[in-house]
């Protein structure tokens, strides 16, 4: 938001009810935080990220470590996740310095917050499979959960709150996010767990209610704000559509670690291959080769 003023800020803060709903339950939804025209361009530039991501690995013949595609028991090949994405998104690196998510932050953290990660949640099933780059078998849910258990790993407290900003109507068709009200009190231990060959962790069912859930059905341009801590997952989507929510985590400015400690290492890692990428295109060497479908 440009121009900021006292009424804009007033503007996006939480009120009192609202604040009470978040600390009991450990969620908020938000509903009507972006208009029909900032959804239209947050969607064009999530088909951007993803062309330029699985061109800049076809260019290079592998995977970049920012694209996470899996390959469906029928063959077909499904984009679960991008991570990180701010630096190579101008757009989405301004909307994570947005007020409307600011604001609240500084109301429930006390402080200054300071973006740690992002990242881009599509569940967008693709018409064709992508031929020759690496693409492991497994499928695009997300396993019961807390944000944390992976955050607690590289350092970071348990005051990290996160947006998700939704960019397709969220249907029980479709792999809504599924939360547990109320379990963001405490780290609960995860157990290790294969989805086809890679490695994941869950909290064990035998831990929560599985009947204490909620499934966040909710339009999109709705916004959505969570705890670190609460359980949460995702199931299949069993649509043709995509599915997407970007992500936006933040901790306090006194977190006593970088910020980015993190995904910088992907960053960097990823940095030389998509400038290689530019360069190969520039030269003739290399013509694009994947474009987003036109939704339907």
């Amino acid at each position: 938001m440009k121009h900021l003023t006292l009424d804009t800020i007033k503007h996006c803060e939480l009120d009192a009810e609202q604040i009470s709903s978040f600390q009991n339950s450990g969620y908020l939804i938000l509903p009507d935080k972006f208009t029909k025209k900032e959804v239209d361009e947050m969607q064009l530039e999530a088909n951007r990220l993803l062309e330029f991501l699985i061109n800049s690995s076809l260019a290079n013949h592998r995977r970049s470590g920012r694209l996470d595609i899996k390959q469906l028991a029928s063959g077909k090949h499904i984009i679960r996740k991008i991570q990180p994405i701010v630096d190579i998104s101008p757009k989405f690196s301004a909307l994570a310095k947005d007020e409307r998510l600011l604001t609240p932050l500084r109301q429930l953290q006390g402080e200054e917050p300071a973006l740690m990660e992002e990242k881009f949640s599509y569940k967008q099933p693709l018409p064709e499979p992508i031929e020759g780059i690496e693409v492991h078998l497994a499928d695009d849910r997300f396993l019961l959960h807390q944000d944390y258990n992976y955050h607690v790993q590289h350092g970071y407290r348990p005051d990290i709150l996160t947006y998700g900003i939704v960019l397709d109507d969220c249907t029980l068709e479709n792999g809504p996010l599924r939360v547990w009200p109320g379990t963001h009190r405490e780290l609960i231990p995860h157990e290790t767990v294969m989805i086809g060959n890679y490695r994941s962790y869950q909290v064990p069912e035998n831990r929560i209610n599985t009947q204490d859930s909620v499934d966040i059905t909710v339009p999109r341009g709705t916004l959505l704000l969570f705890h670190d801590l609460l359980v949460h997952s995702s199931s299949v989507n069993r649509t043709q559509q995509p599915r997407r929510i970007l992500f936006f985590s933040y901790c306090p400015t006194s977190t006593p670690i970088s910020f980015d400690t993190r995904n910088s290492p992907t960053r960097i890692a990823e940095l030389p291959y998509e400038f290689q990428y530019q360069m190969l295109k520039e030269q003739g060497v290399f013509t694009d080769k994947f474009r987003v479908p036109t939704l339907t």
